[in-house]
């Protein structure tokens, strides 16, 4: 792939320190540099390489590692690739460096303290990669690190992992709502599907988490061979049982929250079904003493003075008595109102009525019996 134009020369027993090319030959691939094709091939090589990420011919090689997997990916019996992840740069340099020259002639045209540096010289490192794809011009099909068993395993463990994930993000933003509905029967319906949500939806999800967990049991040793966890940081299944728990605590109190609204709802509820009672008494109770005013005022001239004024005292008895009636309505009803109850402002307006009527009834007593008896 690629050949400089100027020759590396060699004394004997002596390694020179650096090579210089002038220009790199290349053509293989049309409207592709030389040099864009042995990146490219690098990162071909290096391919799901925990740590290895190859963007150019400087700063990703200043670790070793990736010189490292080329070999491992072409020869795995070479490289202790666990072993190697856990030196130090330059170990790792010198390690490749000598595997290549002792196994494949490759000359060791750099030190490690050539490439460990904040500025490799590009050339150079060009010139030493192209002697690799001198000698492993096209990685295995198989890769090293690939068990494809377990690759099998994790692309099941991935499929049922994201459908979980997905899942519980979408119903943990229904359990965190507090938005409810202020009717008693739309809040049984929410009650109603929680409880669906617990007997329906969750065994079922429950299941596939208990199988991700013995799946993820099984990939921990592929994991530990490529030296990361090969999964989206969501998927981990210590993310996964933390984010159930969060959603099983978050149904709990919302659950809790449905069962104390509706509660809350039902006092109302009876509330309003005691307004609505002591209403038609006090609608009974007007309409009577009305009755008893009409009846004192014809019959007024006809009694003796003191009899007259002691019936129109027990009227102004039962009339104050109504009166407590209808501000102990107003109390009731302000309390429905405060509770949001639909009906509220409806049941407002009908204490209001039964009110002006007491007001009628207080003035018809005055004209009709407390004037004419003064």
């Amino acid at each position: 792939l690629v050949q400089a134009e100027e020759s590396v020369g060699r004394q004997p027993g002596v390694r020179p320190k650096r090579a210089k090319i002038s220009d790199i030959v290349v053509g293989q691939e049309p409207n592709v540099s030389a040099r864009d094709a042995l990146l490219r091939w690098a990162r071909r090589s290096t391919a799901k390489y925990p740590g290895v990420r190859v963007t150019d011919f400087t700063s990703s090689w200043r670790d070793g590692l990736a010189f490292n997997a080329i070999i491992h990916r072409n020869r795995p019996d070479l490289i202790d690739w666990r072993s190697i992840r856990t030196r130090i740069a330059r170990e790792r340099l010198e390690n490749a460096f000598h595997v290549a020259e002792r196994e494949y002639g490759v000359t060791r045209l750099l030190d490690p303290e050539d490439v460990d540096t904040p500025e490799p010289d590009e050339k150079s490192l060009i010139t030493y990669i192209s002697s690799l794809y001198d000698v492993f011009p096209e990685p295995p099909p198989i890769h090293p690190l690939y068990d494809p068993e377990l690759q099998q395993r994790s692309a099941e463990y991935r499929d049922i992992a994201s459908s979980l994930h997905l899942w519980m993000r979408e119903k943990l933003s229904i359990m965190l709502d507090r938005t409810f509905p202020n009717t008693l029967i739309e809040m049984k319906k929410l009650a109603a599907e929680s409880s669906r949500f617990r007997t329906d939806e969750v065994p079922p999800r429950q299941k596939d988490k208990h199988k991700l967990t013995h799946i993820f049991r099984e990939l921990e040793r592929y994991f530990e061979a490529v030296g990361e966890v090969d999964l989206e940081p969501e998927l981990h299944i210590d993310t996964l049982d933390k984010n159930w728990n969060r959603l099983m605590m978050a149904h709990q109190e919302r659950d809790h929250a449905i069962l104390e609204e509706i509660k809350r709802l039902e006092r109302l509820q009876r509330l309003a079904e005691k307004v609505h009672r002591e209403m038609k008494q006090v609608d009974s109770r007007l309409e009577e003493l009305e009755q008893r005013v009409e009846d004192e005022a014809r019959r007024l001239d006809r009694l003796h003075p003191l009899d007259a004024k002691h019936n129109v005292d027990l009227l102004e008895q039962d009339i104050r008595l109504t009166e407590e009636s209808i501000n102990s309505l107003f109390g009731d009803v302000q309390s429905l109102r405060d509770g949001r109850y639909p009906q509220a402002p409806e049941l407002h307006k009908r204490v209001q009525k039964l009110h002006q009527r007491w007001v009628a009834l207080r003035s018809l007593l005055h004209s009709k019996l407390i004037t004419p008896l003064s």
